[in-house]
């Protein structure tokens, strides 16, 4: 049994260094009340197994007892689920910083209210143009704009920490700095962006180029307004930044050398709906189950899976980040992106590959 006090790192020759609890994404419901188009999940209606509320606080026990330290709560739309405040409130009990990411839209203010209640540390709504129209065709329901401000407002008025979070991509990539603005004018502390992934109902025309790419990430680097904090969410390339690269805190704050770029299986994991354990939310088809819950415990998937065990051999690098310089800080970019969207497992945003 690992010890519920440690947070210590997993050491073997074979293996780069793992969290011995990692930061758990939990998709409590692939229910959800909107047809998002980038959607990767696919979600709309109900898993026909999906799990229990006892399983999932088997599921809190373990990252607690492990020295996890995040959950993110997800889905589909997490807030369809009657349980949602028992889970998260479970949660926060057992010292877990907790999330919620909803697209708003069912939100409401009894919820709000239950949800300061447990202490939650932050929820994001999602929000992907800064126009009713745009959005509401993005996210495949007239009114969801509306909705998911109004679900800011209350969030923010009951003193929960709120997020406006967006999915980069071809539909809102000019848009980005509106709604940058839009996030400023609700008075949110903080503006998150990931990029799109060709997965699941999301079409590949969907995804940015490798230049829009990096001006997505050189923009919000520039973003300082002390009111709201900008953040990257879909990966770290600082090291390409002499001045802004600190090895000794990167290598501090991610328990091994190198910025973790890709995090999948090493100081994170997804659970899906049915209890299916995944290196990441986006390694989301068969070929990367790591397991099941129901038919293995989480100790034993996290630790003995062959397929994590895979994300986690050092220097497996093929094409251009075989020979790059920059391959034992980077780790190969997003593994997600070079395998659904790059060729020869090249991270297809990586402005250094395209450079050359």
């Amino acid at each position: 049994m690992i010890e519920s006090s440690d947070r210590d790192r997993n050491k073997d020759v074979d293996t780069v260094e793992y969290f011995k609890g990692p930061n758990l994404i939990l998709r409590v419901t692939d229910r959800c009340d909107l047809r998002c188009i980038h959607c990767f999940v696919d979600s709309g209606r109900s898993h026909v197994n999906e799990l229990t509320t006892d399983e999932i606080k088997g599921i809190i026990d373990w990252a607690a007892r492990n020295g996890s330290f995040r959950l993110g709560i997800t889905g589909g739309e997490p807030t369809l689920r009657k349980d949602l405040v028992e889970i998260a409130g479970y949660a926060r009990e057992n010292g877990l910083w907790t999330m919620i990411t909803t697209n708003g839209f069912s939100l409401t203010e009894d919820l709000c209210r239950k949800l300061k209640e447990i202490e939650i540390n932050q929820v994001d709504v999602s929000i992907d143009n800064s126009t009713a129209e745009a959005h509401d065709h993005f996210r495949g329901c007239k009114g969801s704009f509306e909705r998911a401000t109004q679900a800011v407002k209350m969030l923010l008025s009951h003193n929960i920490t709120t997020a406006v979070t967006a999915v980069a991509s071809t539909r809102n990539f000019e848009d980005l700095p509106s709604l940058y603005q839009l996030a400023r004018e609700l008075k949110v502390p903080f503006f998150r962006a990931d990029v799109f992934i060709a997965l699941g109902r999301g079409q590949r025309d969907l995804a940015l180029t490798a230049e829009q790419f990096r001006t997505v990430y050189e923009w919000m680097d520039k973003l300082h307004d002390p009111g709201i904090k900008a953040e990257r969410i879909f990966g770290n390339f600082d090291f390409l930044f002499p001045d802004k690269y600190r090895p000794d805190i990167m290598e501090v704050a991610c328990g091994h050398k190198g910025v973790p770029v890709c995090e999948a299986g090493i100081t994170r994991c997804s659970i899906t709906a049915d209890g299916t354990v995944l290196p990441c939310s986006y390694f989301c088809t068969p070929e990367f189950y790591a397991g099941n819950i129901r038919e293995n415990t989480l100790d034993e998937i996290w630790h003995k899976s062959e397929v994590l065990k895979e994300f986690r051999k050092p220097g497996t690098f093929e094409g251009a980040c075989k020979t790059c310089e920059y391959n034992t800080v980077c780790r190969g970019g997003c593994r997600a992106r070079a395998y659904y969207m790059g060729e020869n497992g090249l991270d297809p945003y990586c402005w250094v590959a395209h450079n050359r």
